[in-house]
């Protein structure tokens, strides 16, 4: 792949080799920050209380983290080897469906600030809503199989374990357990929500979202975007990455409506909206 790489910067088009090459430059920068950055605030957490928003937020943050892990790998291998994008696809599906629910938890903030409302109660059930979608599902999959009831006592108690806030308080004699949510949002649900909300723009995001959600469904979809010109691939994939430390941004938000005056997250806050500001005084 190095070959074809310097194919593209020797293209006939030098304007199209320049953005080629500086594409690059920009997503190793990006994928640096990100890692970095995210690893950082997951430093400073312990210093917020704990709440269900608290919770929602360090599920985000961490996930963003581990992915940024894996993204940066993948990509310093894709650089030399293509087919190193198919895994790249498989992890911006999933970091894009967070960046639309984060979306999602700042638009409740947003609307409410603008109205001179208060969000929290509205963001403590948003959040507390997209942790049941786990349990949700684990209880709708029990439901459907004939599980033996001993080993069901034992899942029953083990789901309420692992999600102890988005039960009813329960006693572990082997009854079903009661979720506090019924029902979670899909991902065409958050993009609706965003649509009718005062800023619809923001659902955009979906548009990355469902091009690589054809990566994890299995199909003929991914089989013809693989084969597509490498030089197009290199600027959508940069676009892309691009985005992710304004998912990062979002989370910065949260945590700093969490714990305001710590100065360890004013600090990393500064960084983040530096770092955006730099990404937004570029030519690519």
């Amino acid at each position: 792949m190095e070959e074809e790489i310097i194919e593209a910067y020797n293209d006939n088009d030098p304007k199209t080799a320049q953005l080629v090459y500086q594409t690059l430059m920009n997503s190793v920068d990006d994928l640096k920050f990100l890692l970095d950055e995210s690893a950082l605030l997951l430093e400073h957490f312990a210093a917020i209380q704990k709440s269900i928003i608290k919770t929602f937020t360090y599920c985000a943050l961490e996930r963003l983290n581990v992915a940024s892990i894996s993204l940066h790998t993948l990509y310093g291998k894709y650089l030399s080897e293509r087919k190193y994008e198919f895994s790249i696809g498989i992890i911006m599906r999933t970091v894009y469906l967070d960046y639309l629910i984060l979306l999602n938890a700042l638009e409740i903030v947003f609307r409410n600030n603008e109205n001179n409302n208060p969000y929290e109660e509205e963001l403590s059930d948003f959040c507390l809503t997209m942790l049941s979608d786990s349990a949700i599902h684990a209880l709708k999959y029990f439901d459907s199989n004939k599980v033996p009831q001993e080993k069901l006592a034992r899942m029953y108690s083990l789901q309420v374990h692992m999600h102890e806030e988005c039960f009813e308080p329960y006693a572990h004699d082997g009854t079903k357990p009661i979720l506090k949510k019924k029902k979670s949002f899909s991902q065409q649900e958050l993009v609706k929500r965003l649509k009718k909300s005062s800023y619809p723009h923001l659902s955009r995001k979906e548009d990355a979202y469902m091009f690589y959600s054809k990566y994890d469904h299995f199909g003929k979809m991914y089989h013809k975007i693989s084969r597509r010109p490498l030089t197009a691939e290199f600027i959508h994939l940069g676009e892309n990455l691009r985005e992710l430390p304004r998912s990062l941004a979002l989370i910065v938000v949260l945590l700093r409506l969490l714990a305001p005056e710590d100065v360890n997250l004013i600090a990393d806050a500064k960084r983040v909206e530096e770092y955006i500001q730099k990404m937004d005084g570029r030519e690519t």
